[in-house]
């Protein structure tokens, strides 16, 4: 294919062949071909670059379609030169003489084209973001009445940016409740109905209820305009306008998706409104006034990835101060108008959609902001906004609207921080069916279908006789989504069938949120949660089973900490029903996991109260597991260690230790099963430092054998090592002094301490941090073996100088917290040797940075770390001998006030059972006092006053 770049227009007939040639790459890729097409297409951007006479527009058209399609099958095209001759083009004028049907071909070619270059290269716009930004919000008006035509210019981020008003008033308006209002003409505007849908086919291949995929559709590549895009000119410009306005929505989604969250957060004030009311080029515009259901989808689906992971950046939102009029707007208020401002808009858009699909992509929007919104730090109201909206739409006859609003309800009550204002969600109150026109079937909550396997005249077991339960109604409602079996909406079909199996799913993961968080919204009814557990397990859907299970987990973990009869009831259905069936060989790995973990939530007040042969059936499910041959059975096999019954049993210690220790040894290739085995191994170590030092029921084989693995896991990932410096550290402290004389325990100590200074000197990530404090944490349970020699250890020092400069100065106060911790573990005064004037100094220099607070979120600490250094202090001060009070004095005078102001305030801030080292350090001063006749040098003798007084008792 030879191409004439200097002529002044290439043939029409060969752009159009060289497009379609490029869109047949995706089925067949010849490399002559691919040769050809990459000069061609080199070429085709030196035309485009030329800006050919205005006659040649249909080659200008043709050449843009082209670099699309290159782009598209994945030519190997340089990046750049391209990004930079479709963004001229698209900040540029349209060619004159150009008519409204060709310039719309044209913008939505332009906007295709950069949307497949940031597929092909996703590092390549990062510096340009604010361009391609620019291009998007401005066509994604392209064509709507009211929004004149403007030229493009980049946004740059900024905390706020002014508004375009547009020039004239939208076509309808609407108020925050949905109410009709009237238009600028006069004429009133009829609200739209929730319920009142077109018909609209699923995509192909897909299933009633089932998530559609969530990224806008491409289909603006291959479509061009035709006569059978609408009747006459008028429809052919309207539909090539929703193409141009679709491609930029794409584009933007694309945009944000591969951009770094921290950076689009600057772009937001340009994007999102954050004052209702006011006409702006922004998101929510089109999802409210888009006429195009693709167009309101796809800016639903960019809200939904602009919100998605946002919560860090979000914590710094605050709206609940009420203060007068201020001289500027703080960002964290400017950021509280734009998510208060997205409740608003997409709440209003749910209420006016009459697409189902279009609908469901708005829930998820606001099922994405629900889940990332800091609602502790915004004024009350909008979480019972949401509930009270999105409630109704739970009777929406569309499934995956159903399945939409169910999403939203997870998020409303999975709040980390349960809310006031989110315990309606959970509440009894039951709102009447809603009446705006909807063909929903009535629901019978009170009676079940026969194979369900309950009845409708028994009183529940959790309430009196006579009484009726309480019962949240979104338990009720998603219980009948699970159970209940409709009669089909046709004329004269009879036969039952259940929901769809993404809305029963979706409903038990909303049981699951519910129970887990709100168990009172459901403790009234346990007897029908277990039936309704009963149920799952039985269904012959797989995916149904597994979350019988999780939810059976759920109740299960949030009943344990105050057991009663009903949890007892509750294991014993359990054990009764279809649980056991879950452990049989044949089943899936995962059926198998799933059981482990919902039996591992038993609790051991309810285990220690069922009869002898359900604890043995427990046992014996459970055992057989630990060899399982997957892995991710294997490290959920370990689930009884901390009952104290089988804690005391050493078969079933040793068959969980070698089974753990399998699993870790295995370097299964999936993140979570090494993390589940780590963890098993730390709880059975956490098992054995709880009995006395005496008691040792493993081999000093099986403890070699725990230890190495424990070593390798911390050099695991972060999430391996949490548990990994747990598991060493009580290892450490349980090893006897038999153990220690033998040469493969004495040798892994070393090892032990060299690992532990490594993790908690090491890594910045959120994640890190927890593995920071647990390695402190475990240094402490290393100074709590006084048979280790401390004295000739040379893994002593280099250990306390870590912990005393992660004490004294580390921006992480929870580290700092578990650092002083440990420091205050030795409870003889050789464990320290020559370094406790080293530790002393930095503890004192630890109580005045303390004050130091670079990071706010660290300030909610400040106390514990100023109580925590303080009891350190006091530990030390209780293990000093005459020959180290002048070091000690010396240190203390130039902090003397400093001491003494938080010491004096110490005693109020304990609980009568943390005075012990306070009451110790005064006692050992005491006796120093004692000694002063002839035992004491002066400088001695006035130390001991010093520290005395800081140190005294308060009167």
């Amino acid at each position: 294919m030879v191409v004439n770049v200097g002529s002044d227009a290439w043939p029409p007939a060969l752009l159009d062949r060289m497009r379609r040639l490029c869109q047949q790459l995706s089925v067949s890729r010849d490399q002559a071909l691919v040769s050809a097409l990459l000069e061609a297409s080199d070429g085709t951007a030196r035309l485009l670059s030329m800006r050919p006479p205005p006659l040649q527009t249909e080659c200008l058209l043709l050449a843009t379609r082209v670099l699309a399609a290159a782009t598209a099958a994945e030519l190997d095209v340089d990046v750049e030169p391209l990004l930079d001759i479709l963004l001229a083009e698209v900040y540029s004028p349209p060619p004159p003489l150009v008519d409204k049907l060709a310039g719309a071909a044209r913008a939505a070619a332009l906007l295709g084209a950069l949307d497949q270059l940031l597929q092909c290269d996703h590092e390549a716009h990062r510096a340009r973001a604010g361009e391609l930004l620019g291009a998007g919000r401005l066509y994604m008006f392209f064509g709507l009445t009211g929004w004149e035509e403007m030229a493009p210019r980049p946004l740059y981020p900024v905390p706020q940016t002014p508004h375009d008003a547009p020039t004239a008033a939208p076509e309808a308006g609407r108020t925050e409740n949905g109410r009709a209002i009237r238009s600028s003409t006069g004429k009133k505007v009829r609200r739209r109905k929730p319920n009142e849908r077109k018909s609209i086919e699923l995509p192909p291949g897909s299933h009633p209820g089932e998530e559609p995929d969530e990224r806008p559709p491409r289909s603006w590549l291959l479509a061009e305009s035709s006569d059978s895009d609408a009747g006459g000119p008028d429809g052919r410009l309207r539909a090539a306008q929703v193409r141009v306005r679709q491609a930029a929505l794409v584009l933007l989604h694309s945009v944000v998706r591969f951009n770094d969250k921290r950076h689009m957060l600057g772009f937001w004030p340009s994007l999102v409104p954050d004052t209702p009311h006011v006409p702006a080029r922004t998101l929510l515009t089109v999802v409210l006034q888009d006429p195009a259901a693709r167009c309101r989808l796809c800016a639903a689906s960019v809200l939904r990835e602009m919100l998605d992971s946002s919560r860090f950046f979000l914590t710094g939102v605050d709206d609940r101060s009420s203060s007068g009029p201020a001289p500027f707007t703080p960002y964290s208020v400017t950021m509280a108008c734009i998510v208060k401002e997205l409740h608003r808009g997409l709440l209003l858009a749910a209420l006016s959609e009459k697409s189902p699909l279009t609908l469901g992509s708005v829930l998820r929007a606001l099922a994405t902001l629900v889940a990332n919104a800091p609602y502790h730090r915004l004024q009350p109201g909008l979480l019972t906004k949401v509930s009270r909206h999105v409630r109704a739409f739970l009777a929406h006859r569309d499934f995956d609207v159903k399945t939409a609003a169910l999403s939203v309800l997870i998020n409303v009550v999975s709040i980390h921080e349960p809310l006031p204002e989110s315990r309606p969600a959970a509440s009894a109150d039951e709102a009447p069916p809603r009446a705006d026109g909807g063909e929903e079937l009535e629901f019978y909550d009170d009676e079940f279908d026969d194979d369900t396997g309950e009845g409708t005249g028994d009183a529940p077991g959790g309430a009196a006789p006579g009484q009726t339960p309480v019962r949240s109604w979104l338990w009720v409602r998603c219980r009948g989504f699970v159970l209940r079996k409709r009669i089909a909406p046709l004329p004269g079909a009879v036969s039952p069938f259940f929901y769809p199996t993404p809305v029963r799913l979706q409903a038990m993961r909303t049981l699951c949120a519910l129970t887990k968080n709100y168990l009172a919204a459901v403790s009234d009814c346990l007897p029908e949660v277990s039936a309704l557990v009963d149920v799952c397990m039985r269904d012959e859907d797989v995916a149904v089973r597994l979350h019988g299970a999780r939810l059976l987990e759920c109740v299960g973990d949030a009943a344990a900490p105050a057991p009663g009869a009903a949890g007892y009831d509750l294991w014993m259905a359990a054990l009764t029903g279809p649980l056991p069936a879950m452990f049989a060989p044949d089943q899936k790995r995962f059926v198998r996991a799933a059981a482990c973990h919902a039996l591992s939530t038993i609790g051991a007040g309810v285990f220690e109260r069922l009869p002898r042969d359900k604890q043995l059936l427990c046992v014996t499910l459970v055992l057989p597991l630990t060899a399982d041959e997957e892995g991710t059975v294997r490290s959920a096999a370990g689930v009884f260690v901390r009952l104290p019954s089988l804690a005391e049993d050493p078969d079933y210690l040793l068959q969980t230790a070698e089974a753990a220790c399998a699993a870790a040894t295995a370097r299964h290739e999936q993140l979570p099963v090494r993390v589940n085995a780590i963890w098993t191994l730390a709880n059975l170590t956490d098992t054995l430092v709880q009995r006395p030092p005496d008691w040792q029921p493993l081999s000093i084989t099986v403890l070699e054998s725990m230890t190495t693995v424990a070593l390798r896991a911390a050099e695991d990932s972060d999430k391996v090592k949490v548990n990994a410096v747990r598991a060493l550290g009580n290892l450490v402290r349980h090893f006897s002094a038999e153990a220690l004389a033998d040469p493969r325990v004495s040798s892994l100590i070393p090892r032990c301490v060299d690992a532990l200074i490594r993790c908690m000197t090491t890594g910045n990530s959120l994640v890190h941090m927890k593995v920071r404090w647990n390695a402190c944490h475990a240094a402490s349970n290393v100074f709590k073996n006084a048979a280790l020699p401390y004295a000739t250890a040379q893994w002593r020092p280099p250990l306390l100088e870590a912990l005393c400069k992660l004490a004294s100065n580390y921006k992480n106060f929870k580290v700092r917290i578990n650092a002083a911790l440990a420091l205050s573990a030795p409870s003889k005064r050789a464990v320290f040797g020559d370094q406790l004037p080293y530790a002393w100094r930095h503890l004192l220099e630890a109580l005045e940075t303390a004050q130091n607070i670079t990071d706010f979120n660290e300030f909610k600490h400040r106390d514990t770390l100023l109580r925590q250094v303080c009891l350190t202090l006091c530990r030390v001060v209780s293990l000093l001998e005459p020959a180290d009070l002048a070091e000690a004095a010396d240190a203390l005078a130039s902090h003397l006030d400093t001491v003494s102001a938080h010491l004096a305030r110490l005693p109020s801030a304990l609980l009568p059972e943390q005075s012990e080292p306070l009451l110790a350090a005064q006692e050992n001063l005491r006796l120093l006092k004692q000694r002063r006749a002839g035992a004491l040098s002066a400088e001695q003798s006035r130390a001991v006053e010093l520290l005395s007084g800081a140190f005294a008792a308060p009167s």
